[in-house]
């Protein structure tokens, strides 16, 4: 699917589209969606790892992101809360997948020996 095609399905659709996609598609709308929106991605994704992983803040990992894309999308661009909230979906889901491949990655690698 395209991405244009994928941003034209009703919320719920485009939720339960984002959450079965497969971790290079997440990355390829994700990359697909910052170039319409105007902004780098790598910046985006930048933003939303810090959120999820390093903020200071108590708040649940998906809020404390949600807040610092909409602080970028509101900084660099001229959209709204939905891009925001479309761009947080698809930074999540690529970071999720990525991790999940990184911790079975890491499972499956023998323990360090010392000789």
């Amino acid at each position: 699917m395209k991405t244009r095609d994928l941003l034209k399905l009703p919320d719920l659709k485009l939720a339960q589209a984002i959450s079965t996609m497969k971790g290079k598609e997440c990355e390829k709308h994700a990359r697909n969606y910052t170039r319409i929106l105007g902004i780098e991605f790598e910046k985006a994704i930048m933003h939303a790892t810090h959120a999820a992983m390093f903020s200071q803040s108590d708040d649940p990992v998906k809020l404390r992101t949600y807040k610092a894309i909409v602080d970028l999308v509101a900084s660099d661009t001229e959209y709204g809360e939905r891009e925001a909230t479309i761009l947080t979906a698809l930074l999540l889901a690529h970071i999720s997948k990525k991790m999940d491949l990184v911790q079975s990655l890491v499972a499956q690698t023998p323990p360090f020996a010392m000789s």
